[in-house]
């Protein structure tokens, strides 16, 4: 008995089960169902990718926008076959990156000094504006590490092999879109307060983009941070 023939001709048959599958799944992907999602990816690529133009900085820097940039384009695919741990694995290398670009930090590992880095030196409104973003990242920080370091609660049952994922990857993806587009809204908006320089450098037409792409409250929030400086500048 040729044992090591029977291990290629299983790993061969294994591997056609594989394609086989892989081939119907992608062949009856529905990618209209996505739309929703994938529109909200573009919005935000495109926002994003204006407002990084202007506050990259050192290569280091840029390469991380670029790295956020790219999770971006892997988030599309993520969302198309509905790959929630891979999607949240994306929030979380984003949020990280995002991190490290604020703090010009690249080897730290301590979570809460990067985190730290966003209201760091900041006071009175910006100070208090910044906390709650802060808080508000963290917890979408958190709820993709249980993705990642395996909460129980959020391991499926019985999913040990390609045939049953494809029968579970979740159809509707409410709850990962909401935090896409809240993670989305919290960079721009963090970036803005922080880099307030640079942001003002952009075009009339990029300004109003991003502004049509971020809720009334965090413009108004912003707006407050503006007239508290300008009242400040006027005591001087």
């Amino acid at each position: 008995m040729d044992v090591v023939s029977d291990f290629k001709r299983t790993i061969e048959k294994n591997t056609a089960n594989s394609m086989n599958i892989l081939n119907k799944v992608y062949k009856k992907k529905e990618i209209n169902s996505r739309k929703e999602f994938i529109r909200e990816i573009n919005k935000y690529y495109t926002g994003l990718r204006v407002l990084f133009q202007y506050t990259s900085g050192e290569e280091k820097q840029v390469q991380l926008l670029n790295n956020i940039l790219l999770n971006m384009c892997s988030l599309l695919n993520c969302v198309i076959i509905g790959d929630i741990r891979l999607i949240y694995f994306l929030y979380r290398n984003t949020i990280e990156s995002f991190l490290r670009y604020i703090s010009q930090d690249y080897a730290m590992k301590n979570l809460e000094d990067l985190f730290a880095c966003i209201d760091n030196g900041s006071s009175g409104i910006e100070k208090n504006i910044l906390t709650k973003y802060k808080s508000q990242i963290k917890y979408i920080y958190s709820e993709a590490c249980k993705y990642i370091h395996t909460d129980i609660n959020k391991v499926p049952e019985n999913i040990n092999n390609m045939k049953r994922f494809n029968t579970y990857v979740k159809r509707n993806l409410k709850e990962e879109l909401k935090y896409f587009r809240r993670l989305s809204i919290l960079i721009i908006s963090i970036l803005k307060i922080k880099y307030p320089e640079k942001y003002m450098c952009l075009k009339a037409n990029a300004k109003a983009y991003i502004d049509d792409i971020i809720p009334l409250e965090k413009r108004t929030e912003y707006q407050d941070i503006l007239d508290e400086k300008n009242k400040q500048d006027r005591k001087y």
